[in-house]
């Protein structure tokens, strides 16, 4: 990719997040549904009280990340996952890489909007004695995707700064033992070792987890605060209706950077929305964005179905160049529509009609409501006409059904990236949940579906099947592409098969695995409103556990005197599993502990056993064997064995000799 498409990643970031609340605006917000009605109308305040309420209650959940570390590779591999709004962000296997410098090349995985964008880069760190505050010295050498942006001095400095605020902020620290920082690599263990000029100190693998743990706690404590006590002091925003448009502009203020969207002017056309030349800026970086999304609504739920367009001005021509590629503007609009539909699933946003086919602003107010199409042929008399509307990923037909729902037309559609073809034959009865004819069939990529079972990987994209409930008799086919590229290392292309969420659980569908095709066909009768996945179950990742270290102390006992008999245990297999160690004393199963550890982790299990009577006791554990001693006390003589009974003899024979002594009467004087 040549330089004229390199981008600001920051850039970028204002665009998304403009966008974002454009499309969040166009599914206007309600208390609850209103079932007779076939218009309703939505003002300024309304819509607006929506969206700061929405915003103040946002939680942003963080998963505690995980950490193991490779010696031999000399490098730290982190997970850690954060939830905002129904969208999860997942950093996968970050890997630093150390070379015994305060450089270090990162590399990874970032899972959010359905996109699994691997990065890498270069990072040099320096903390001081004084402060003890680790910082990002230079950042270089950024990949995202294959793709280099073109960011400036003062772009990466800006990033940097930034970083080093937030890093400030949550209280993170390294304890020196005397000086500057001068080197991290991985040391046996294994440890993390921080090498200062006047020492060196390790951290464990729990250290490490707490210390990350314990700063990302605390950014995302802040950032709920920000966000449900920040209105009007450090975020604000503002809506109005006029003109033929809604308006939206918004400031917010974190970690002294200030961002904003201005005039963002939302007309609408049927149920297309646009935005023209909004302006969105941060700090001193601004662009001006243009955009389309379409806008369904069903049983109540409104969704963002397609975003045809997204442009940027030519104020940054880097990033106008940049977004005109198609590959880029495709997953940006694609990543978008995902977002939107996320916030609105997760605010539980509801329409006050059932359904609409066109939105207009109106008496300075938006209506939203349902206008039906003409049933007779040519305008003139004769037998009414019935459609079934389809969205397919952004694209729409109109197909005509009986009005006892028999499919008059034959639908095949097939989605803009050839990943999805469903397939209706004609003749075949489409019905809702109440056995009405259907009216509308969508389907949408879904980004937020459920985990799949350990060991099994969704292959591509899920897709979220509506109306719930909708009936196909005969059953209908869903065919599923997947590239050979996602499938997992080992999977078994003829043992793909597809699955969908019934709410508790993923469940098999009747399905046929093309190899050659590299596709997957489904036969579906019904939609539930839940994903539909290719799904391949992987074997399960072997744990494989050693044993070193055995030890036995003291090697000599007397009868009844404790003996400790440890060994180290270590999961050099590539899963986690349980090993459950059993110690033999000649060669009899004596005791035995259960031990759970990850790859490469290691841990010691002790035993403590005494034994009675005197000889040599054979040790094993596993195929490690040892002995130990019991040795024979010689019988004790009588005089050791009951000095007591002398003693306390003594002690009476001692007392009466004193009492005759001193005590006896004395002869009176003269007698």
């Amino acid at each position: 990719m040549n330089k004229t498409k390199r981008h600001s990643k920051v850039s970028y970031m204002l665009v998304s997040l403009a966008l974002l609340l454009s499309l969040t605006i166009m599914a206007i917000p309600v208390a609850g549904p209103v079932e007779a009605a076939e218009e309703a109308y939505y003002n300024a305040t309304e819509i607006q009280d929506w969206l700061i309420s929405r915003i103040s209650s946002t939680n942003i959940t963080f998963t505690n990340s995980t950490v193991s570390l490779n010696q031999s590779a000399n490098t730290m591999t982190v997970n850690a996952s954060v939830t905002a709004r129904g969208t999860t962000v997942n950093l996968n296997n970050c890997e630093f890489a150390f070379d015994g410098s305060r450089n270090m090349s990162i590399s990874g995985e970032l899972s959010a909007f359905g996109k699994r964008p691997r990065f890498s880069g270069n990072v040099t760190v320096k903390c001081n004695g004084t402060d003890k505050v680790p910082q990002v010295e230079s950042i270089s050498n950024i990949t995202i995707a294959g793709f280099t942006p073109s960011l400036s001095p003062g772009d990466l400095s800006e990033i940097t700064n930034t970083i080093n605020k937030a890093i400030n902020a949550s209280g993170f620290r390294l304890d020196s033992l005397g000086g500057d920082l001068t080197g991290i690599e991985v040391t046996g263990g294994p440890k993390l070792n921080f090498t200062w000029s006047g020492g060196s100190a390790e951290w464990n693998k729990t250290q490490i987890e707490s210390q990350l743990n314990d700063a990302a706690t605390w950014l995302v404590n802040k950032a709920n605060d920000y966000l449900s006590t920040g209105y009007n002091d450090r975020w604000s925003l503002n809506v109005t209706i006029g003109g033929g448009k809604v308006t939206l502009n918004a400031t917010a203020t974190a970690l002294n950077k200030t961002a904003k969207i201005e005039s963002m002017n939302v007309t609408f056309s049927d149920t297309t929305a646009s935005i023209a030349n909004a302006t969105v800026s941060v700090w001193n970086k601004s662009a001006t964005f243009s955009g389309t999304a379409k806008i369904a609504c069903t049983s109540y739920n409104p969704s963002i179905t397609a975003v045809p367009s997204l442009s940027v001005g030519d104020e940054n021509p880097g990033l106008h160049n940049w977004t005109q590629d198609a590959v880029i503007n495709s997953a940006l609009r694609d990543a978008l529509k995902r977002l939107a539909n996320n916030i609105i699933t997760d605010t539980g946003l509801k329409c006050r009609i059932s359904k609409f086919n066109r939105m207009a602003v109106t008496d300075s107010q938006l209506k939203v409501w349902w206008y039906a199409k003409p049933v007779t042929p040519g305008g003139g008399g004769g037998a009414a006409r019935y459609y079934l509307d389809t969205d397919v990923c952004g694209i729409e037909g109109s197909y005509r059904i009986s009005d006892a729902g028999e499919l008059l037309e034959t639908i095949k559609v097939t989605t803009e990236d050839g990943m999805l073809t469903i397939s209706v034959p004609k003749g075949t009865i489409c019905l809702d949940k109440s056995d009405a004819r259907l009216e509308v069939l969508t389907i949408t990529v879904d980004e937020s579906r459920p985990s799949p079972p350990e060991n099994w990987h969704i292959i591509g994209a899920a897709y979220d099947c509506n109306p719930d409930g909708a009936i196909f008799a005969p059953p209908v086919n869903m065919t599923f592409k997947y590239n050979e590229g996602d499938l997992p290392a080992g999977a078994v292309e003829g043992d793909l098969e597809v699955y969908f969420w019934n709410a508790t659980a993923w469940e098999a569908v009747p399905s046929t695995a093309d190899p050659v095709g590299n596709r997957v066909t489904a036969t579906v009768s019904s939609f539930a409103d839940c994903p539909f996945a290719v799904m391949w179950l992987a074997p399960a990742a072997p744990s494989n556990f050693t044993l070193g270290d055995l030890s036995i102390s003291p090697a000599k006992v007397s009868p009844g005197e404790n003996v400790a008999i440890s060994v180290l245990v270590t999961n050099i297999g590539e899963a986690e599993g349980t090993y459950q160690a059993e110690l033999k004393i000649d060669n009899v199963v004596t005791a035995t502990k259960s031990v759970t550890l990850g790859p490469a982790e290691s841990t010691t299990v002790t035993f403590t056993i005494a034994e009675e009577q005197p000889g040599t006791y054979a040790v094993k554990i596993g195929t490690l064997e040892g002995s130990f001693v019991v040795e024979e006390v010689a019988p004790a003589s009588w005089i050791s064995r009951y000095w007591w009974v002398i003693l306390e003899i003594l002690v009476v024979v001692g007392i009466l000799l004193f009492f005759f002594r001193w005590w006896r009467p004395k002869k009176a004087v003269g007698s």
